[in-house]
């Protein structure tokens, strides 16, 4: 999979609880399509933890036979959470 550049916006919205947030989404018309996958996520930085000081993350994250690795740029000023994002699947994760 060749890398691709994205930039990523994010927004969280405050909900009572889970079961809300299910009731909500299903009222909206949406259903479960992949039932829960575990996923195990590890972090990389510079031992100066550089990237963490600047916002910024290096992260490989492998849920079953998928492992994606993923660079966020430091966010951007403003009212939503914006970044860069650039992603790659790795065929092997152990290489990574």
């Amino acid at each position: 999979m060749a890398p691709s550049a994205n930039h990523e916006t994010e927004i969280k919205l405050r909900i009572p609880s889970a079961e809300e947030g299910r009731n909500l989404l299903r009222q909206a018309g949406f259903s479960v399509v992949v039932g829960r996958v575990f996923e195990t996520n590890i972090v990389f930085d510079f031992p100066d933890q550089r990237f963490r000081r600047e916002r910024k993350l290096l992260r490989l994250r492998c849920a079953g036979a998928r492992s994606i690795l993923t660079y966020k740029g430091t966010p951007e000023e403003g009212p939503l959470k914006s970044r860069e994002e650039i992603e790659l699947e790795a065929s092997d994760p152990r290489q990574a």
